[in-house]
């Protein structure tokens, strides 16, 4: 259970850093694509330690697709709301009356 919720963390934390990154540095992109690739990657590399061992054990093919349904499955349920929250675009906010005195 703490192993769950460890994964869960870390894909947030993940999604949350790499939307952030590439809104800075790559804001040519539509905001799409920036969430796409935010989701994606925040899953993929941290199960990419268990994709690379069933690869190599030669588990077969589905274990391999098993593997690859669970990293879609984190990007769809975590990273993507993660990566959607941190790419929203907020209204500017007005400072308060006495904030610059």
């Amino acid at each position: 259970m703490i192993g769950l919720v460890l994964v869960v963390a870390i894909v947030a934390a993940l999604a949350a850093g790499l939307s952030a990154g590439l809104a800075m540095w790559a804001g040519a992109l539509r905001r799409r694509m920036r969430v796409a690739i935010a989701a994606l990657l925040s899953s993929l590399i941290p199960l990419s330690i268990a994709l690379v061992a069933v690869v190599r054990e030669g588990a077969g093919g589905i274990a391999i697709a098993s593997v690859l349904m669970v990293i879609l499955i984190l990007a769809i349920a975590v990273g993507l709301p993660v990566s959607l929250a941190m790419t929203r675009s907020k209204p500017p906010v007005e400072p308060l009356e006495h904030t610059f005195e």
